[in-house]
């Protein structure tokens, strides 16, 4: 009995809903995921001969791990860039869903930026093997970077102020 009252008091509303396009959400869904797998995945295998300052994980200064986030870096750059211009034709025709994807992506293409922008404050000569230097001497001063522990709580403040931002504009009586 509840539920048909509750059924008449939605249909005597005159909220409008959106007619959703579900082949459209797939067909944005599939791009963006196929792009976002392949710049995980597949683009460092791409950047293998670059030329930087490579050493095994137990070498000091820790080269392996800088040059590694470095990768990671130039594949998440390309990723997020493809991933925009992607959501950026969409965007129009589908708001609410592309900007769903948008903080997707900036969640796990995080990380590797703020990774980067660590090594460039710390890193002089990086593709130039012969003249590369770091500040950092040790593995445990790589992973004790300031930038690196504070960077995540800036990083969070980002995507809580881009939420924020986005529910007042397409919600905007909220």
């Amino acid at each position: 009995m509840m539920y048909a009252i509750s059924l008449i008091t939605i249909e005597q509303t005159s909220i409008a809903i959106p007619k959703r396009n579900y082949l459209q959400e797939f067909l944005i869904f599939a791009i963006w995921f196929t792009m976002f797998s392949l710049s995980l995945s597949a683009l460092p295998h791409l950047f293998a001969g670059l030329p930087i300052k490579t050493a095994t994980p137990q070498g000091e200064p820790p080269w392996y791990f800088i040059s590694r986030d470095f990768v990671n870096f130039l594949s998440a750059t390309i990723g997020v860039i493809l991933i925009f211009a992607v959501l950026s034709v969409f965007h129009k025709r589908n708001p609410n869903y592309t900007t769903l994807l948008l903080f997707i992506t900036i969640l796990f293409y995080g990380r590797p930026l703020l990774s980067r922008i660590s090594v460039l404050m710390h890193t002089d000569h990086f593709f130039d093997p012969q003249l590369a230097t770091t500040s950092w001497r040790t593995f445990e001063d790589y992973l004790n970077d300031p930038l690196k522990a504070y960077g995540v709580h800036i990083y969070m403040l980002m995507i809580v102020l881009g939420y924020l931002w986005t529910k007042k504009k397409y919600n905007p009586g909220l």
